[in-house]
């Protein structure tokens, strides 16, 4: 594999990394949410094997392919020749025609390919030949390394591409999923305040109606006296009108204390989940955070695929 060299572009993406702070945690973290590693740690290094061809082996090449199923790499390597004009057909192996590989210095009207698992539980080596026809292997000329080189560097940038795709999926998923917490944070707050402006009223409204009691105990205790001093019927009345108007005060009291009692349980369970909703956005927003982290470290594990 070829020292990868750090671009400008590349400088300005790890400068972005540095001034926010988050580096220490991208390079802390082996692996995404999705099970990926973060970053490209593989030198890619084409080397002699063969193909088993009609149950005969057909000398060629073989190449590592990471982080995926041996039918996943076959997938990409078979888009791959297709990009290049190739037409596949079977299966163990694989048979491309018409592929126009670059550089390739030979005649080579056939490849072979085949992909099975190698080592790790996802690591795949693909074996490719090509080939004059399905008995003859196409003889060494420069350029085959080379070529079998770069079917490695497309195969691999084909995995972690796919791989930027789904991070890039869950990021926007996260982020749906934030913006849904910012609303239910919202609406917490906004249900606080209206039960705390529900609160105030209650307690306006009994303060009104014990002020309005007072002055009705008061009236009724001076008609009262009246009439002990000079009894009068229509002092007498008007003591009655007064302790009428006495008890609908205290029935409408009543109500404003059961109001008040009732406003006050409201606020407090709304008090309870804006505590909730606020770790809620949190976490949302720790997850996009480490999301975002995860989609710029994957595309630049993409950027050292070489």
């Amino acid at each position: 594999m070829r020292t990868p060299t750090i671009t400008h572009s590349r400088a300005l993406v790890l400068h972005a990394i540095l001034l926010s702070g988050s580096l220490s945690a991208v390079l802390a973290q082996d692996k995404t949410g999705d099970g990926y590693q973060m970053s490209w740690t593989h030198t890619l290094q084409e080397q002699p094997d063969h193909v088993v061809v009609h149950k005969s082996p057909m000398q060629g090449w073989s190449f590592m392919v990471y982080e995926c199923s041996a039918g996943e790499a076959l997938r990409y390597w078979k888009d791959h020749m297709g990009t290049l004009g190739g037409r596949t057909s079977g299966n163990d192996p694989v048979r491309v025609t018409g592929a126009i590989i670059p550089d390739l210095g030979a005649d080579a009207p056939l490849i072979f390919a085949t992909a099975k698992k190698d080592g790790a539980a996802n690591d795949v080596r693909i074996s490719v030949a090509f080939a004059l026809n399905d008995s003859t292997a196409a003889p060494e000329a420069p350029g085959m390394a080379a070529s079998v080189h770069d079917m490695a560097v497309q195969v691999n940038r084909a995995v972690v591409q796919a791989q930027v795709v789904t991070a890039e999926k869950r990021h926007k998923r996260i982020g749906a999923d934030l913006e849904d917490a910012q609303h239910e944070q919202a609406v917490v707050a906004r249900e606080k305040s209206e039960a705390g402006t529900e609160l105030e009223k209650a307690n306006d409204r009994q303060a009104d109606l014990a002020r309005e009691r007072t002055d009705l105990q008061d009236r009724l205790a001076r008609l009262q006296e009246d009439q002990r001093k000079t009894p009068d019927p229509k002092t007498l009345e008007r003591i009655e009108g007064t302790k009428k108007d006495l008890a609908r005060v205290e029935q409408s009291l009543l109500k404003q204390q059961h109001a008040e009692t009732t406003a006050q349980a409201d606020l407090d369970k709304q008090r309870e989940q804006v505590p909730q909703a606020q770790e809620h956005q949190q976490e949302r927003e720790a997850e996009l955070d480490r999301a975002t982290r995860e989609v710029e470290a994957l595309k630049l594990k993409l950027q050292a695929v070489r």
